[in-house]
């Protein structure tokens, strides 16, 4: 499994086994410093970033090197904005730091795909990506009941926003999606997806997009994708970003589709309710610390 809220480097475990030694370097820095400092330790080689939420207002990253030189070197350079809190040898389990491994996902209990995570974020493991799947799920679920099935309920066109490796892209498009657009603002995060979609034959019914969605102005179209009017959007991001984005968002959503969001803490969701106050609360669920919620328009 992927570290959770409350673990510490030193002491992860998970089932997988990595076949090459990793070091972890964890960081604490501003929570609307997460992506710049993001950036920086891509450019820097690192094989993996993890999120972890602190508090309201810091954020620690768990960033994973091969060698224990690398994560050194990269402490030792580390910019004004962050503090290095630990260093450790990873766990053989900690797989998130292998590009090359591949891991299954379970859409339910019939149903599932391979992925592999590369250098991005999300392999189905951690807590918000297993929320906003079985949100998903649930959803597709109401399809399948006449009494439930609507407008709203129908997939033609599906937006993941911060897509990391599309675990989500892919699981809406398996469940009947006719289009998805994924959008990232890591170049690593593109290119993986991209990958992954190739991987199950899906990248004909996708477009990836490298775009900051929290930058967009009301009606304008991400990059090289021409649809506003999106049936369903998920968006497993930090809290910091949905407050940013979330007009933008619900701007990207048809008159009756509906938004899944994860990506926060517990006690973080009266902010996302505050940021999304324009949408109802259709399910909200819980696990391990962290909080998903399902809206509509």
């Amino acid at each position: 499994m992927l570290l959770n809220h409350s673990s510490t480097a030193s002491d992860v475990i998970g089932p997988l086994a990595c076949p090459r030694m990793a070091w972890l370097l964890t960081l604490r820095t501003p929570t609307d410093q997460v992506e710049i400092l993001s950036s920086w330790l891509w450019d820097q080689g690192t094989s993996g970033i993890f999120e972890r939420p602190s508090n309201d207002v810091q954020t620690e990253l768990v960033a994973g090197f091969d060698t224990k030189e690398l994560a050194q070197r990269v402490r030792l350079a580390l910019p004004r904005v962050a503090t290095a809190v630990d260093l450790a040898p990873a766990p053989p389990a900690e797989h998130w730091v292998d590009p090359t491994h591949v891991v299954d996902v379970a859409l339910g209990p019939d149903q599932k795909f391979q992925l592999r995570p590369g250098a991005a974020f999300g392999h189905g493991g951690h807590p918000t990506t297993r929320l906003t799947l079985e949100l998903l799920a649930r959803r597709h679920n109401d399809t399948l009941i006449p009494q439930l099935a609507t407008s709203q309920t129908a997939m033609s066109q599906v937006l993941d926003v911060g897509c990391g490796t599309g675990v989500l892209t892919i699981a809406a498009l398996l469940l009947g999606a006719s289009h998805a657009t994924a959008v990232d603002v890591e170049p690593s995060a593109i290119e993986q997806t991209r990958s992954n979609l190739t991987t199950a034959g899906l990248d004909e019914r996708a477009t990836v997009v490298l775009d900051d969605v929290s930058q967009l102005t009301p009606g304008e179209h991400l990059l090289g994708a021409d649809t506003i009017g999106y049936d369903l959007i998920m968006a497993n991001v930090l809290l910091p970003v949905h407050q940013a984005a979330a007009q933008i968002i619900a701007d990207l959503m048809a008159a009756d589709g509906e938004l899944l969001t994860s990506g926060y803490l517990v006690e973080q969701q009266e902010q996302i309710l505050e940021s999304y106050s324009q949408l109802s609360v259709i399910a909200s669920v819980e696990s391990e610390g962290w909080a998903a919620h399902r809206f509509g328009g």
